[in-house]
């Protein structure tokens, strides 16, 4: 259902809605910031690198799962999510400016 709803949503913000589509931006931004507290915090515990592409980690914590869920009709069941996070901190560990 998830992945039938929140296209639509996006669409419907971004071509005839702009309150819409500011209400979603600023959720989306809010996400990201909280991300990125995390973020800085595991690399203060020297868990991930002090030259971290804070940026492009922030896309690489988000985007699998949410394309997942939303672009296809594939689940996300404890397996898949315990090799994703395997190989996105492991992608995380790589990933400098």
């Amino acid at each position: 259902m998830v992945n039938r709803i929140v296209p639509d949503l996006f669409a419907e913000g971004i071509r005839n809605n702009p309150a819409l589509g500011q209400a979603l931006g600023t959720a989306g931004r809010a996400r990201r910031s909280t991300a990125t507290q995390l973020l800085r915090r595991a690399i203060d515990r020297a868990e991930l690198p002090e030259d971290l592409d804070v940026d492009l980690a922030l896309d690489l914590l988000a985007a699998p799962v949410e394309f997942r869920i939303l672009f296809t009709s594939m689940t996300t069941d404890d397996a898949y999510l315990s090799r994703l996070a395997t190989a996105v901190i492991a992608a995380l560990r790589e990933c400098r400016s």
